[in-house]
């Protein structure tokens, strides 16, 4: 719970398509791309930190 969201999606987002070696497919929405999108819910906007009842729900598969 102290790790900003800001953060967390970063490590989701654009390091984990680098880890995968996807980064010039995946992790960013920049022309070209094709990520995906997920839905985060019930986040509190405040403090931009995930509440124990946050839920996510892909929205957009992404196109590999």
């Amino acid at each position: 719970p102290h790790i900003p969201l800001t953060e967390l999606l970063d490590w989701g987002t654009q390091n984990g398509a680098e880890l995968l070696g996807l980064k010039h497919k995946l992790g960013s929405f920049v022309k070209g791309k094709a990520p995906g999108v997920v839905w985060i819910g019930n986040v509190d906007l405040q403090t931009l930190q995930l509440k124990p009842d946050s839920t996510s729900q892909l929205i957009i598969p992404a196109r590999l």
